[in-house]
């Protein structure tokens, strides 16, 4: 099976090709994607590579900096702050994190009856296709729960330390083909124009940096991709 065309869906087993994409990524040590079109030029390469003791030491080194002086506007709160301002003026609470749970717990309900299926060699289309459907539509319902409250912790001082942090690896871990850097600065990424590729890029660099790919996280179960969905949507800077 091609993994370019792999759609996974629940239940469905990670085909070899991909694992073993994922495997020589690991061990060459970086993850080439192809840009349709990027600062004029088609089909353009783009090497991810790991960062190095010295790079993470630099880019944690960035994230300790912006927070202490983050921390010292009055303008900017906590993710703690933020979360209380919320909770008080009944924008986001219990109500809305009970609905989460629920989606969570209807999901992982369709999981088991998926596996239970399976497991009985009772998993025809006709029976898996409504409960795959039903699990979709619970995802993008509590994805996008989730996107409203972590729209809410966007400019929080965690979050904009953690967006300086994500920008100093991409200046120092992202290359052409050629070996040249595609941001040779920090501020290279932040006034890079083509906002769709530095999106591209930087999910492509997390995926990678947590030893994943889109196919896998795809495929996952319903609790391992929350705790994976929220530590990409933590960790994206804006474009």
């Amino acid at each position: 099976m091609d993994s370019e065309k792999f759609e996974p869906k629940l239940g469905d087993e990670i085909p070899e090709t991909v694992l073993k994409k994922s495997e020589n990524e690991i061990k060459n040590g970086y993850r080439i994607i192809v840009l349709d079109e990027f600062r004029g030029k088609e089909n353009v390469e783009i090497y991810i590579y790991h960062p190095n003791q010295k790079q993470s030491s630099v880019a944690t080194n960035i994230y300790a900096k912006a927070f202490s002086r983050l921390i010292k506007d009055p303008d900017i709160l906590t993710v703690k702050q933020m979360e209380k301002i919320l909770r008080n003026k009944r924008v986001w609470g219990d109500e809305e994190e009970e609905k989460i749970s629920n989606l969570e717990s209807d999901m992982r309900d369709i999981e088991y009856e998926v596996a239970m299926l399976k497991k009985n060699n009772q998993d025809s289309p006709n029976r898996i296709r409504p409960l795959k459907e039903a699990w979709e539509i619970k995802r993008i319902e509590r994805h996008e729960l989730f996107l409203e409250k972590d729209s809410y912790l966007a400019n929080t001082v965690e979050r904009r330390a953690n967006e300086e942090e994500i920008k100093s690896k991409l200046s120092l871990c992202v290359k052409f083909a050629d070996g040249t850097l595609v941001w040779d600065s920090f501020d290279a990424v932040e006034n890079e124009e083509d906002g769709y590729s530095l999106s591209t890029i930087v999910r492509e660099a997390m995926l990678f940096w947590a030893g994943l790919t889109q196919e896998i996280i795809d495929s996952l179960p319903a609790d391992l991709v929350f705790g994976r969905e929220e530590e990409k949507s933590e960790n994206l800077p804006e474009g």
